[in-house]
């Protein structure tokens, strides 16, 4: 089973992802340095969140992150959040 910080970290990359494949003109290998695999998960998932709620996702998860490392959350309940 994977740890708890593993899956925030996958969190985080897929909505980085996202974000990154919202936010480029031409979703393609060299406007967003994804590769094909990544960059056609996120069109699949494209105009479900607005760039302000990904923002917003991001930032949770890095805090929760940091949070972790630090010892001020505990990696436990950490998904809960």
């Amino acid at each position: 089973m994977a740890s708890n910080l593993k899956i925030i970290s996958w969190l985080y990359n897929a909505f980085r992802n996202q974000f990154i494949v919202e936010t480029v003109k031409y979703a393609d290998t060299d406007s967003t340095g994804l590769n094909y695999f990544f960059i056609k998960q996120a069109l699949d998932r494209k105009n479900i969140y607005t760039q302000s709620e990904l923002k917003k996702a991001l930032e949770t998860l890095k805090n929760i992150e940091q949070g972790i490392k630090s010892g001020e959350i505990d990696e436990a309940i950490s998904v809960d959040y």
